[in-house]
């Protein structure tokens, strides 16, 4: 009998994968086999299949880092300016909205806060701003309140 002998390919892999685990690259320890083999077929350049790695990559970070700012926030689901009922607020106006969710107040540094009786929509239209994919990718998002009912929102810059 013969020992077994490994498939060499599959060695590199999995010493690959580990090393990808100890430099926190999971995107890429995930996908390195599947991007090899289609660079592989399509004759692609190794920096071609490189480039592709750290797209995924930093794509996979990105989105994890919104999801996690989105988490952080406490926010219990994301709701959109769509769903917000403007007969039971007739003082919000639609357009001032609009022009938040656009975030614009971001580049200027203006605090964003929401006052009013219970049930008028705050919570709803504190929610539809932090869950503005935009928001995340650049700013922080912290709320901040005694109850859901006197909420503020406390946003800086990274």
């Amino acid at each position: 009998m013969s020992p077994r002998t490994e498939d060499p390919t599959s060695v590199r892999q999995s010493v690959i994968k580990q090393q990808c685990i100890v430099l926190r690259l999971p995107t890429i320890a995930s996908q390195c086999n599947a991007l090899a083999e289609q660079a592989e077929r399509e004759r692609q350049p190794y920096l071609s299949y490189l480039e592709a790695l750290l797209a995924a990559e930093l794509e996979d970070r990105e989105r994890r880092s919104i999801d996690r700012r989105i988490k952080e926030a406490h926010v219990p689901r994301v709701k959109t300016l769509d769903e917000f009922d403007f007969r039971q607020a007739p003082t919000v106006s639609p357009t001032q909205l609009s022009e938040l969710v656009q975030g614009g107040y971001l580049e200027r540094a203006e605090p964003v806060v929401f006052i009013g009786d219970s049930g008028t929509g705050k919570t709803h239209l504190l929610e539809v701003l932090i869950a503005t994919e935009q928001n995340y990718v650049e700013w922080k998002v912290k709320t901040f309140a005694p109850s859901f009912d006197q909420m503020g929102l406390w946003i800086r810059g990274l």
